[in-house]
């Protein structure tokens, strides 16, 4: 199987800078205090514990049998756990909300995230239908000249 890099790079780090961006972009508009720098620090902090988890989980992966998968299944819900409280404690604190406003504008912040996606995905079809377009009429202009 064909790996390369810097997909695996931009799957990881797309999805997290458009929810960075989102939720600079939402808690702006409603009195957030928080920059994108801010923001994006807190954040980074969050997911240290499933990284520093994920790392002895990987070896211990390979040699866990089948029955034994529940003990890794623990692990990760209690590290993507702790991970979203850091997250909601994080935002918390910089955007000086409350715990209700906070989890209010992370409901906000991932649909502001899917509306950044779907902006993206209509800008590049549009793109790609104008390279098209402009790459047919070539054709045809080089064709009728001929």
């Amino acid at each position: 199987q064909h790996i390369n890099i810097w997909e695996e790079m931009a799957s990881l780090l797309l999805p997290f800078l458009i929810l960075c961006l989102a939720n600079w972009a939402m808690t702006t508009l409603f009195e957030g205090k928080g920059r994108f720098k801010d923001i994006y620090i807190a954040m980074c902090y969050a997911l240290v514990p499933y990284i520093l988890i994920q790392l002895p989980m990987i070896l211990v992966s390979n040699m866990l049998t089948y029955e034994e998968g529940s003990l890794y299944n623990v692990m990760l819900s209690f590290s993507i756990i702790w991970c979203a409280f850091l997250a909601f404690v994080g935002l918390m604190q910089i955007h000086d909300y409350g715990p209700g406003k906070t989890f209010i504008f992370i409901i906000v912040t991932i649909f502001g995230a899917a509306v950044i996606i779907f902006l993206a995905l209509v800008f590049f079809s549009l793109l790609s239908d104008a390279v098209g377009f402009f790459v047919s009429l070539y054709k045809e202009m080089a064709f009728r000249l001929n």
